[in-house]
């Protein structure tokens, strides 16, 4: 007589997988990091179990995110959940690809991968603009005060980009630092550009209050542990 054996399924590598569509093209990836860094797709996936018909079982009904994100963003983003290249090294990531990274990670709430993100854009070489563009989309303080410690600091005067990327108000309290700046080195003979960086970093944390404020307080709804 024979017998069958049963054998019991690992909890941590016994994958489900779910299917999504993004412009025109489907992507079947497993579902443990999504559900487990992020409550957006652990919601998502609450549906009765083995449900063929629950989206993102089958090819004919997939999760569909046309219109949510696009292709590139998407599978660079499912790239640091799933690394097609082992080991793993943040280095292998160009800023653009963190910058979708750090999209979709802010996005969904995947707060330890928008840290990662957070963490390595910081370490590149971003310009004054692309900082406070960063900086204000996605909450990160630290950027938008760089950015403007640069624009205030840099020696040629604000180009018409600038002026239309930090808004012209910005723009206006820029010029009154750096006219502030020049008045409180002028006696000391100290040259533009070579200003002491903790005077700036205050005038433009006064400056600059209420954005700076409010940016620090739309960041700590992603400083959760």
């Amino acid at each position: 007589m024979s017998s069958s054996l049963v054998y019991k399924e690992s909890s941590q590598y016994y994958w489900d997988t779910v299917i999504f569509q993004v412009e025109g093209q489907l992507l079947q990836v497993p579902r443990y990091h999504l559900e487990k860094g992020s409550e957006f797709f652990q919601d998502m996936f609450i549906l009765p179990q083995g449900n063929q018909y629950a989206e993102g079982n089958s090819d004919s009904n997939p999760i569909k995110l046309d219109g949510i994100t696009t292709l590139v963003d998407f599978e660079r983003f499912v790239e640091i959940l799933y690394p097609s290249v082992t080991p793993w090294q943040k280095t292998y990531k160009l800023q653009e690809e963190w910058i979708s990274i750090l999209k979709l990670a802010t996005m969904w709430r995947f707060l330890n991968v928008r840290r990662l993100a957070i963490n390595c854009l910081t370490d590149m070489k971003l310009g004054a603009l692309t900082r406070i563009t960063l900086g204000r989309k996605y909450s990160v303080g630290q950027w938008l005060r760089m950015g403007y410690w640069e624009l205030v600091k840099q020696i040629s005067a604000v180009t018409l980009e600038e002026a239309e990327t930090v808004g012209y108000p910005f723009s206006i309290h820029i010029l009154q630092i750096r006219d502030e700046m020049t008045k409180r080195h002028w006696n000391r003979g100290i040259a533009y550009g070579s200003w002491d960086d903790s005077i700036v970093k205050q005038v433009v944390e006064d400056e600059f209050a209420y954005e700076l404020r409010q940016v620090d307080q739309d960041g700590l709804a992603y400083n959760e542990n």
